[in-house]
């Protein structure tokens, strides 16, 4: 049983994986952080979750050798969840065994049940330590009743070091150790004077702290991870981030009552019949036992209260927990006391459970295949570029932070190094060269750039920034050398294959600057005749070339210019060859400079 509901649970959450993400994600939030933080090895959301942190590095090392390409790096990163997910699940089907005496029907159902309360199923497969955190409950709970029962030192030390893991990685889990602790000695008031017993549990206790010093290091190191704020040095913003500043700034101290959110996620998730189920069967399990999880719950609810328009979620889990031990105890109660239909009524309130919870929490829990999961598009057409090695690019906020997620956290051309608009125009001043913006930073940022610059398409994303104009032309698919007039002259071109229409790059070389700022049209053909479509001529036109960025006066002598257009052709419209006709616009109309009509074979 308890190997068919980790079996079936792990069939759900890789059914409902988060596999991608929504643009807002990117920029910031403790998902996206602690991905960064697993892919690179740096530390997370304060207070850095140090040992989370390094283990999801090792995982996300591991997985991506071996899961790839069955997952993508996101699904690998969540899956990490899913991995504590089910440890959490198996942990508790354990305790329900113990706590029904092996009743393994009513112990998998239970189990089963609290896989699909929303808050547990959705941070089982997002990124995020929650699940962790509920882990670390349930293993406290579980060593706390075999040292009751046994009465052995190890569960002393191993309880000793789940309260030095909790000051090590989610603290809210050390809202149950005063309840621990009350357990332990009121089970054997003795243990106080065991010296050696005690100091060995200080150790292990303060053992877990010395990871704090990774996020030191990596801190200290990386400098540039600090986030928003001004410090005097390392050790200050080390303070500072342990102290978890935004975690403080969301607590309330005011009394204004519960606010709409915890009380009525507690109703709807547990239900109001599950909740008293839950409380009653606590109960069952005797007054030591019982004791100890009413403590834990009169633990975690202050902060509750206290956190209750913040993270007061993170605390609920693990009470879910609990009360799903209770609803278990209570359930195998009943199924000890009577025979016969009863029974199966117990069974058929277990599943009735279940199904509830599946039913109304699977919509907002699956974070599979969704459409809003467009995060990476403005990444990927920047990489469909194909920019050269070593590039350095800047793009709008939203593009910046696509690129820098594919490439550092995917792997996707680390070559390339992602800047902010401050930092590409330092590397300017600095005669930088390989610079490169994107079509939706450059009418921001080329203002700004000082002295004698150059540009060039890049594609159909990219704009590169050049101190020297390029006077070599580089490979092309065809050669055109066709004298327009003025000087200017099409050297070739490149067609690329576009799902979207017609996608040609242009290259330009004027013997001298032209006199005038020409326009360019690119129009498809087929069989020498223009296209149109409902009338209108298929064309794409720019008012000077890469992408109206850069006018032909502008130009130096000899100067190779790259120039892209993507001239879009209604589906249906087969083109094989297209017109480049470059004209000025005059007081009467438009005036030709010259066509130039290229031959390019079947549409693509």
């Amino acid at each position: 049983m308890g190997a068919a509901v980790i079996l079936i649970s792990l069939l759900l959450y890789l059914l409902t994986l988060d596999d991608g993400l929504e643009p807002w994600q990117l920029g910031g939030g403790d998902l996206i952080t602690h991905q960064y933080a697993q892919a690179q090895l740096r530390f997370a959301n304060a207070p850095g979750y140090p040992l989370y942190t390094i283990l999801g590095w090792i995982w996300f090392q591991a997985g991506r050798a071996v899961l790839w390409p069955f997952f993508n790096p996101t699904e690998i990163l969540s899956l990490f969840s899913t991995i504590w997910g089910l440890t959490t699940l198996a942990v508790l089907y354990v305790l329900l065994l113990d706590a029904t005496e092996r009743n393994w029907l009513v112990s998998g159902l239970v189990t089963f049940f609290y896989a699909t309360t929303f808050f547990f199923w959705y941070y089982s497969i997002a990124s995020e330590e929650y699940t962790a955190a509920v882990l670390h409950t349930a293993l406290i709970i579980l060593f706390a009743f075999r040292w009751d029962k046994s009465k052995e030192d190890k569960y002393i030390l191993l309880l000793a070091l789940m309260v030095g893991l909790a000051l090590a990685n989610l603290i809210t889990v050390v809202l149950a150790a005063p309840a621990l602790l009350f357990f332990i000695v009121k089970g054997e008031p003795g243990i106080v004077r065991r010296g050696r017993l005690v100091g060995k549990s200080a150790v292990l206790a303060l053992l877990p702290l010395l990871s704090y010093g990774y996020v030191y290091l990596r801190g200290a190191r990386h400098p540039e991870w600090w986030g928003e704020g001004e410090w005097s040095s390392s050790v200050a913003w080390f303070v500072d981030f342990l102290t978890i500043r935004q975690g403080r700034g969301e607590l309330s101290f005011s009394v204004g009552g519960w606010g709409p959110e915890p009380l009525t996620h507690v109703f709807l998730e547990l239900t109001v019949v599950g909740l008293v189920a839950a409380l009653v069967g606590i109960a069952f399990l005797g007054r030591r036992r019982g004791g100890l999880l009413y403590g834990i719950i009169l633990g975690y609810l202050p902060f509750i209260y206290l956190d209750r328009f913040g993270n007061w979620f993170q605390v609920v889990m693990p009470l879910y927990l609990i009360g799903a031990l209770g609803i278990g105890v209570l359930a195998d109660r009943a199924w000890r006391r009577f025979s016969g239909w009863p029974r199966a009524l117990v069974v058929l309130g277990l599943m009735a459970l279940t199904i509830n919870r599946l039913w109304v929490n699977f919509p907002d829990a699956d974070q599979r295949d969704k459409p809003e999961d467009t995060a990476l598009e403005a990444g990927r057409a920047i990489l469909a570029d194909h920019p050269p090695e070593g590039a350095i690019i800047s793009g709008s906020y939203e593009e910046n932070l696509s690129l820098d997620y594919v490439t550092k956290v995917w792997g996707e051309r680390q070559d390339l190094r992602v800047v902010i608009t401050d930092d590409l125009l330092e590397l300017w001043a600095g005669g930088e060269e390989n610079l490169f913006l994107t079509r939706d930073s450059a009418g921001f940022v080329l203002s700004q750039l000082g002295g004698t610059l150059s540009l060039s398409s890049g594609g159909l994303r990219l704009v590169e920034v050049r101190q020297r104009p390029g006077s070599e032309a580089p490979e092309m698919d065809e050669r055109v050398n066709a004298a327009l007039g003025d000087g200017l002259v099409l050297l070739g071109y490149d067609h690329f294959p576009s799902l979207e229409g017609l996608h040609l790059a242009l290259y330009w070389q004027a013997a001298e600057v032209p006199g005038v700022d020409y326009a360019v049209s690119v129009r498809p053909t087929a069989n020498g005749e223009l296209l149109f479509h409902e009338g209108q001529l298929v064309q794409e036109d720019h008012a000077h070339p890469v992408w109206g960025y850069y006018p032909m006066s502008r130009w130096m002598p000899e100067e190779v210019v790259r120039d892209d257009y993507l001239a879009s052709v209604p589906p249906g419209l087969e083109y094989d060859g297209a017109a480049i006709v470059v004209y000025q616009i005059t007081e009467d109309g438009f005036e030709d400079l010259g066509t130039v009509a290229l031959n390019l074979g079947a549409s693509q």
